[in-house]
């Protein structure tokens, strides 16, 4: 009887605890308000997204689906603030018909359009135009075939990041009246007249790094005060007309060795200009944080890998023209892939260490490489000693506490019972 009693109670320990875990697994932080519930909106082919916008409460998520989308009348006014996500940037197509006004208006504050194609305006229209707001964020967008891809009018604290700003009929970003403090990174600026046009003095500190200028009559035309990279060793952006020797590195590009940064400025703007294209490849998400590898390199990069249950490296293959020598430089965020000391690191080639060559520096946030290679095909692998964890801190110490409890209730059972 007594035993049966101590299994009881141990059972219902064993619950209590369980049941803490996942009270500690998943804090109360994150549970929805329900008092303030936030929806997701549904808008497939031939329902109104203007519609869907005016039903929608602040913070609300409208998932713009597959297919071609027209209107009935533009611009499209965003008027609070709420997310537009497209279910697939290739096929999530919002489409002008070739419309005198532009396809998005955004006037809201803390809005985010994501992962959709904006395309055929007319005349002097934007495929999207923020107007006197802050902190919106435009991401993952293809922009083609409008008279301005991205307009910004008196906007200020903004992202505009990882799109494909493609063949437009002018500027791929313009912006004037006092836009400032915005960041345009990771954006693949092709095949525009103008790629950035900055008609305003009082357009200033904004910041454009990462970004791929390729082919545009006009790269960049700015009569702002404008920052066109960031800090060594991060760099700046990749022109594509712009040709210089890599012999150095160092934030004075005085030290002997290449790091994928030219040696000179480019038009005295941009100050540590990237000799090759630059790519995006998504790693890891953690804590609702993505985490993105940045390669410059004149190869095609495939199959990138990382699994932070496989072990603690990053993956991807290289691949150019026979007799002639591939370069990349990567940068790894440290929030995803980091050692306690350079010399850690580990370069791998088709399963040879790299010994000497490689160039390794960091700063606060990422670490940066540069090497070499015959090209062939190359899998290379970088290996550090640490890695994203799986699990958080505060659910490791529940598991921790749950086992402990166990052990010692078994313990007092086996008392009980003896």
């Amino acid at each position: 009887m007594y035993g049966e009693k101590a299994m009881t109670a141990y059972k219902w320990l064993a619950l209590f605890m369980v049941s803490s875990v996942l009270i500690l697994a998943f804090p109360l932080g994150i549970v929805a308000d329900r008092s303030n519930p936030v929806s997701e909106i549904f808008v497939p082919v031939g329902v109104s997204i203007q519609e869907a916008i005016n039903n929608a409460a602040e913070g609300d998520t409208i998932i713009i689906q597959n297919g071609v989308h027209i209107e009935e009348q533009y611009p499209i006014f965003v008027n609070k603030s709420v997310t537009l996500l497209g279910e697939n940037v290739a096929q999530s197509i919002v489409d002008a018909d070739g419309t005198t006004v532009g396809i998005f208006l955004v006037s809201a504050s803390n809005s985010r359009i994501s992962g959709v194609t904006v395309q055929n305006t007319s005349q002097s229209a934007s495929g999207i135009h923020l107007a006197h707001v802050v902190n919106v964020e435009i991401s993952n967008c293809t922009i083609t075939g409008c008279p301005t891809g991205i307009q910004l009018t008196d906007s200020t604290s903004g992202n505009i990041t990882m799109n494909q700003i493609v063949s437009n009929l002018g500027p791929g970003i313009y912006m004037h009246t006092s836009s400032s403090y915005n960041k345009i990174v990771g954006n693949n600026i092709t095949d525009n007249p103008v790629g950035v046009q900055i008609s305003d003095m009082a357009c200033q500190d904004n910041l454009f790094y990462y970004n791929n200028f390729i082919s545009n009559a006009v790269h960049q035309n700015d009569i702002g005060f404008n920052s066109w990279n960031g800090t060594y060793p991060v760099g700046g952006n990749y022109w594509s007309n712009y040709t210089s020797v890599d012999l150095m590195n160092g934030g004075g590009q005085n030290v002997a060795g290449s790091d994928g940064i030219a040696d000179s400025a480019y038009q005295d703007l941009d100050w540590y200009p990237l000799v090759k294209p630059i790519y995006f490849f998504h790693m890891y998400n953690w804590n609702v944080k993505d985490y993105y590898a940045v390669i410059a390199t004149n190869s095609t990069v495939s199959s990138l890998r990382f699994d932070p249950s496989l072990g603690t490296y990053m993956n991807f293959s290289v691949v150019g023209d026979d007799e002639t020598t591939g370069c990349c430089r990567v940068a790894i965020p440290k929030g995803a892939l980091w050692v306690d000391d350079l010399s850690h690191w580990t370069i791998v080639l088709n399963e040879t260490a790299l010994t000497a060559g490689p160039l390794i520096v960091e700063d606060a946030d990422n670490t940066y490489f540069y090497f070499t290679y015959d090209h062939s095909t190359q899998v290379v692998r970088i290996i550090g000693t640490h890695i994203v964890p799986e699990f958080s801190l505060h659910v490791m110490l529940a598991l921790l506490a749950l086992f402990a409890g166990m052990f010692l209730l078994e313990k007092k059972t086996r008392r009980s019972l003896l």
